[in-house]
């Protein structure tokens, strides 16, 4: 259970951090909205980690983590995916950044919790999450857009299940 209501956060938050508070709060004139959702997504999953790992000292570590793993450099791998561009180079770059994304989360949590350690492989998956959105959605930026939620379910209910298991 804990698991489902940690994938539907992370479709949440993960959307939030990729662009959400531009659309539905703040005008796209500047890069604040774009701050503000990444802070918003690693303080979100920051205290979810806190609260399932039953230890507060976790959460500055989990946010931090999350902050630095989710900082920019993949938007052209995930615009050439979603426009069908080299598709084959750009899922390859996009596994690598993804994967260079959960080791920032495994290395944050290994020292509460040791089954951090295979969270760490999880961004490997990050570019099924955007081949996935672009055979649903014909639209490449909406396309784009609905890829980070479904990216956001799978590595924060990945991460929770790993933890909890």
């Amino acid at each position: 259970m804990i698991t489902i209501l940690f994938f539907f956060a992370g479709c949440l938050f993960n959307r939030i951090r990729g662009g959400l508070l531009d659309i539905i709060i703040f005008p796209k004139t500047n890069k604040l909205p774009s701050l503000v959702g990444k802070i918003l997504n690693a303080l979100a999953f920051g205290a979810l980690i806190g609260f399932l790992l039953h230890n507060l000292y976790a959460i500055p570590f989990a946010a931090i983590g999350m902050f630095v793993g989710a900082l920019p450099a993949w938007g052209v791998w995930v615009g050439g995916i979603v426009n069908r561009i080299n598709l084959l180079k750009n899922t390859l770059l996009l596994s690598a950044r993804g994967l260079l994304w959960s080791v920032c989360i495994a290395a944050s949590l290994y020292y509460f919790n040791h089954a951090a350690l295979y969270t760490a492989f999880i961004g490997l998956l990050m570019p099924a999450a955007y081949h996935l959105s672009r055979s649903l959605v014909s639209d490449p930026p909406k396309a784009w857009a609905f890829g980070e939620y479904i990216w956001g379910g799978i590595f924060w209910g990945l991460i929770t299940f790993i933890l909890t298991a």
